[in-house]
């Protein structure tokens, strides 16, 4: 491990290499290492900087392949949990857009687009983060920073679209929930085509759950509250199939987007229509804590009282509990 060390740090000393495609791939693959040493699984903060480094540095004009393409793909939502955790903009934002972009001739099927305007959204919502963090009454320039926020706030609101949204889900088949802790909610759950369609979907519709808790939390942002409650009767109904991922990256998401549901149903109880009387939103909350506890293995059990901290962890509010501990603060080291 040492060796490669010393030899992936020679490589990125050339300018002849170190923007290369095979640097980058050597990268990604030490990313994770000591995450599956401390058998979290999760990237290290420094591998995943110095991808986001070797991808900017790269000039326009620059061939973009598939393998960066998917390089940033994959590390584009551990990076954006990163860069909320720290209340910093994400370490991706200098990278060209045209690595996340729609790629011009693919599939009409919504799920293309969805995935694209997602990975936009998870670079560009730490930044929303990070302003809402400096709306302190003790900086000086709070009104500035309130009007930059809300231009920017603007800005990601016009990442959404409604009629990719409507194709992608008339794609998606149903079937019988067949779920112990949920069928007394959902008659049926959704069965998506793979888990790299869930993974897009989830990046999408995580976008307005974490601009919405961000707004409850520091700005007064337009509400969303229609989308937000079609979003939170489909993760719930998507429930099933995640559950049965394996690949642990997006076991994590399907966990994050608990916990902001978790969060919503704590702060925004009128968004979840689907489930108005008390009794189902208990239930709700049991059915929450129990898969993020399947989906992070965690041991001992994650409780309600980790998962409120974990809701304010996600959008900066706070830095402390085991939610953090499990997955976040020791990630920045």
């Amino acid at each position: 491990m040492a060796a490669a060390l010393r030899a992936m740090q020679a490589a990125l000393l050339d300018p002849k290499i170190s923007s290369g495609d095979d640097i980058l791939a050597a990268t990604a693959l030490l990313a994770p290492f000591e995450g599956v040493m401390k058998k979290s699984d999760i990237p290290m903060h420094s591998h995943i900087e110095g991808l986001a480094a070797v991808l900017a540095s790269r000039p326009p004009a620059f061939a973009i392949s598939q393998l960066s393409r998917d390089v940033l793909d994959f590390h584009s939502y551990d990076a954006s949990i990163m860069a909320c955790i720290q209340g910093v903009p994400s370490m991706l934002e200098d990278v060209d857009r045209g690595y996340y972009a729609i790629q011009p001739g693919l599939s009409t099927s919504g799920q293309a687009q969805l995935r694209a305007m997602g990975i936009e959204l998870l670079i560009r919502i730490p930044r929303l983060v990070h302003f809402a963090q400096m709306l302190s009454p003790s900086n000086s320039s709070v009104a500035d920073v309130l009007h930059q926020a809300l231009a920017y706030a603007k800005e990601l609101l016009q990442l959404r679209d409604t009629q990719a949204e409507n194709i992608f889900l008339r794609s998606i088949s149903s079937c019988p929930a067949g779920m112990a802790s949920d069928t007394s909610m959902n008659s049926s759950s959704l069965q998506y085509a793979s888990a790299k369609s869930y993974e897009g979907a989830a990046y999408y519709w995580q976008g307005p759950e974490r601009m919405q808790s961000i707004r409850h939390a520091s700005l007064d942002l337009v509400e969303m509250e229609a989308e937000l409650a079609r979003n939170v009767q489909t993760v719930v109904m998507s429930m099933k199939y995640a559950s049965s991922i394996r690949l642990r990256q997006r076991r994590r998401l399907f966990a994050q987007g608990l916990v902001l549901l978790w969060g919503l149903l704590r702060d925004l109880p009128h968004v979840f229509h689907a489930f108005p009387d008390n009794e189902e939103r208990s239930l709700l909350r049991n059915t929450f804590l129990l898969n993020v506890n399947h989906a992070l293995a965690a041991d001992p059990k994650l409780t309600g009282d980790d998962m409120n901290k974990a809701a304010d962890l996600l959008i900066s509010v706070s830095r402390t509990g085991r939610f953090a501990e499990l997955f976040g603060l020791f990630i920045l080291t």
